[in-house]
């Protein structure tokens, strides 16, 4: 980029400009987390690349800074993704549907071809019904909560302590069944 003061003659001196194709987001993974953010989420996609400290993602309206990876593998996964870029969701005051975009400069945001992210809310336990059980296992648990449907199947856990971390079968916003695992001896 040169310029002129005089409208015929350019400076000598000039600076760069690099253009580059709009980033196409094709996947964000994981699609949902609580509201309380923090979130690690991989955004993969079309003409990533790595911008450094430029590096941008927008939920809806919120802007947060990002990082590059290669060949990432994210976790429960065994297979490679390919490149992407690693933001964290930001906190929000209620459940909903963000939009996830990306900027490879800092400033443009290709919403076009943006992902998404459920953001819901923070899953409560209220009370365990029966709230004790054998230490063989096995006792089918009720579990009365908030916040029971957020992700979506498969993503849903409990832990019980270090014992292990165990499916959670959710019926509704409040109310889910678990089966106790067996307590190790010792």
């Amino acid at each position: 980029v040169h310029i002129a003061s005089n409208g015929a003659r350019l400076s000598t001196s000039g600076r760069a400009f690099e253009y580059f194709p709009a980033p196409v987001v094709s996947l964000t993974t994981p699609e949902a987390g609580p509201i309380r953010g923090g979130t690690l989420i991989l955004v993969s996609g079309a003409g990533l690349f790595d911008a450094g400290s430029l590096l941008r993602c927008r939920f809806n309206q919120t802007v947060v800074a990002a990082s590059f990876v290669s060949h990432f593998v994210p976790a429960g996964r065994s297979t490679v993704i390919g490149d992407g870029i690693l933001c964290r969701s930001p906190a929000r005051a209620h459940p909903g549907i963000d939009q996830v975009s990306v900027s490879l400069n800092g400033q443009d945001f290709h919403s076009e071809t943006a992902g998404f992210f459920q953001a819901y809310a923070t899953p409560q336990v209220i009370s365990l019904v029966p709230s004790s059980g054998p230490s063989e296992g096995g006792t089918h648990v009720q579990l009365h909560g908030e916040g029971l449907l957020g992700g979506r199947n498969g993503t849903r856990f409990c832990q019980f302590g270090q014992v292990g971390v165990l499916p959670l079968y959710v019926r509704t916003a409040s109310s889910a069944v678990l089966i106790t695992p067996r307590l190790p001896r010792g």
